[in-house]
C-alpha cells in the first residue's frame, strides 16, 4: 500500500455521528453506544462482512475435481395398506464432483467503541503494517467502507 509506511501501526475507524444511529443499531450496537462496547459485525451485511465472520474458500481450478458429499433430506409417501400412505423421510449423502478447496479462516475484525476528546469513536484493533498483514488491513478498510461507506485514519480516530 503506497499510503502507509512499513512498520506503522494503523487503526481504522470512524467518529460516531448522529447519522450513524441506523447503521450502528443494524450491526448490533445500542444507540448511543457506550465506551467499551465491542462486537463482531453480522455476516448478513454484505460480502466483506460475511468473509469477516465466516471466512471463505480458495477454489483450486488447476487441480482435478474431487468427490464431495452434500446431505439432503429425501421425503416420499410409503404405502401403508389399502387407501392409506405414510410420509417417510431420511437424510442421504449425495456425491458430486467439485474442485478442491482450501479453507481461509475468518478475519474476525471486531469493532470497539472508544472515547477520544468529546467524541465517541468506533475502531477495529490496531494492525501493524507489514507485508504479511496487508490483506488484513485491506479487509478491515473494506469492512468499514461496506458498512459505513467511510473510514478514517489514526490521527482522526
Amino acid at each position: 500500500m503506497g499510503f502507509v509506511k512499513e512498520g506503522t501501526t494503523v487503526v481504522v475507524g470512524i467518529i460516531i455521528r448522529e447519522d450513524h444511529e441506523k447503521i450502528l443499531t443494524e450491526i448490533g450496537f445500542p444507540f448511543p453506544p457506550k465506551v467499551g462496547d465491542s462486537l463482531l459485525p453480522s455476516a448478513s451485511l454484505g460480502p466483506v462482512s460475511k468473509v469477516n465472520a465466516e471466512g471463505t474458500y480458495i477454489i483450486h481450478k488447476d487441480r482435478p475435481k474431487e468427490i464431495a458429499y452434500r446431505t439432503v433430506e429425501w421425503t416420499w409417501e410409503q404405502w401403508a395398506g389399502p387407501y392409506d400412505t405414510e410420509t417417510q423421510s431420511r437424510l442421504v449423502d449425495v456425491p458430486y464432483k467439485r474442485y478442491p478447496r482450501t479453507r481461509v479462516l475468518p478475519y474476525s475484525a471486531e469493532f470497539t467503541v472508544y472515547e477520544r476528546g468529546n467524541s465517541l469513536v468506533l475502531a477495529a484493533p490496531p494492525i501493524e503494517y507489514v507485508p504479511k498483514n496487508e490483506d488484513k488491513l485491506k479487509h478491515t478498510l473494506n469492512l468499514f467502507l461496506e458498512i459505513f461507506g467511510e473510514c478514517t485514519n489514526r490521527e482522526e480516530v
